[in-house]
């Protein structure tokens, strides 16, 4: 927080106002051509700037003079929470005490959710998602109700080790990461001095990571593959065959769009705000992609979407059949399953299909690709990964498309001989 004086050319455009604000209402308030304030009451306001950043903040008086103290950005800063931190600034004026101090006593649940308000719109969707759970599941019940200026480095790592224990080692590390982002972030917001969790992790238990399931056999692939083949959900089955043909991260997958994907083209541009690495990625599609995509678009169109025409801005592997308002993805977790079911039916007649999870196809790719003889940069290129080399690191979504596009080419082909027990693969005219 900061207190600061302004001076006789500020306007108050709703001064004197006692009209109490909404969630709806403000985030109704729009910019204008200078910044202005909303009145909420008891001195608390929201200035509107010409940018359309909403800020809260508190008009007070000490000795005669109205100074106003700047709280923080709507909506990290809630409007309840600007309330209470209001309330609790002018108890303290009225005591005679600094209108600044005792901010180590907000909860940590107020200031873990305003840490996620500030975060999770940097972030894409799925990753948001699992801290968001993280927070709400293993911090705030642990910790929520502790003010953030008490929380000693004693109580948070046997909060860890408690967790640890449970042989969730991994999430243990994580909330351990996400605590330590918080505790920094209520030192910038001034809510306190200083923490002393910082390295809180090295108290875990050493964690040796476990790669995703996959298969690096070209015979077991082959067996996975035309188990795929014959799964009878039509989309489904089309979600995992797009998968082993362009092994894409899986939140690209399900976040996909009919508009991001041109069939004539052969070309798959999954826009920067679906990736990983916040960047537009292009995906040359070999012919059997386009075969498989053309196949489900049509059955879409007909079972699905109820004879659209336009299905641009519905989902290319849509869940269940969607009403007007909704329209939602098939999720991970239907596509694991798939694929567990897979191994179980085929144990039963005595086959083996390996286990592998859908991310397992990214591992699978880049093993069989290298074993192709191909070309490790556009390996790394179509698995959107970022090079080391700082200087090539500037991403280019078409940067070696052409080559790209023959190396999905020969893959797809080395695919279906696979399929039909054929493993040895043509080296490719590099």
């Amino acid at each position: 927080m900061t207190v600061s004086e302004y001076g006789d050319k500020t306007v108050f455009t709703h001064k004197g106002e006692t009209a109490m604000l909404t969630a709806l209402s403000i985030d109704r308030l729009t910019a204008g051509e200078k910044d202005r304030i909303v009145a909420d009451g008891d001195g608390l306001c929201l200035i509107v700037r010409k940018s359309g950043r909403k800020t809260w903040l508190v008009r007070v008086w000490i000795d005669g003079k109205e100074k106003r103290i700047t709280l923080g950005d709507y909506p990290a800063i809630t409007l309840s929470t600007a309330r209470i931190q209001r309330d609790e600034i002018k108890s303290r004026i009225r005591s005679g005490m600094p209108a600044l101090g005792g901010m180590d006593k907000v909860p940590f649940a107020t200031v873990a959710r305003e840490w996620l308000a500030l975060k999770t719109p940097q972030w894409v969707p799925k990753y948001a998602q699992t801290v968001t759970y993280r927070v709400e599941h293993y911090l705030i019940p642990a910790l929520g109700t502790v003010s953030i200026g008490t929380i000693t480095r004693q109580r948070a790592t046997d909060f860890l080790l408690t967790l640890a224990r449970r042989g969730t080692v991994v999430t243990a590390r994580r909330c351990g990461e996400i605590l330590m982002s918080i505790a920094d972030y209520a030192i910038e917001r001034g809510y306190i001095d200083h923490h002393p969790l910082q390295n809180l992790t090295r108290v875990l238990p050493t964690h040796t990571p476990e790669h995703f399931e996959h298969t690096t056999r070209p015979e077991d692939f082959g067996a996975l593959l035309n188990a795929i083949d014959g799964i009878t959900s039509p989309i489904t089955r089309a979600a995992l065959q797009i998968t082993a043909l362009c092994f894409v991260r899986v939140g690209e997958l399900l976040a996909a769009r009919w508009s991001e994907i041109d069939l004539d083209a052969a070309l798959w541009i999954i826009p920067a705000d679906h990736t990983k690495r916040k960047r537009e990625h292009a995906v040359p599609l070999a012919r059997q992609a386009v075969a498989v995509l053309r196949q489900l678009k049509e059955y879409e169109r007909i079972h699905v979407y109820s004879g659209r025409d336009d299905l641009s801005k519905l989902f290319v592997f849509p869940a269940k059949r969607p009403r007007t308002s909704a329209n939602t993805p098939i999720t991970e977790a239907a596509m694991l399953k798939a694929l567990k079911v897979l191994c179980w039916e085929a144990a039963k007649e005595g086959r083996v299909i390996p286990a592998t999870t859908v991310h397992g196809f990214r591992h699978t790719a880049s093993t069989l690709l290298h074993g192709m003889g191909e070309n490790t940069l556009w390996i790394e290129k179509q698995l959107a990964h970022l090079d080391p080399n700082k200087i090539r690191a500037v991403y280019n979504s078409y940067e070696f498309l052409d080559e790209r596009r023959g190396m999905m080419q020969r893959y797809a082909d080395y695919l279906d001989a696979l399929k039909a027990n054929m493993p040895e693969p043509s080296k490719p005219q590099i």
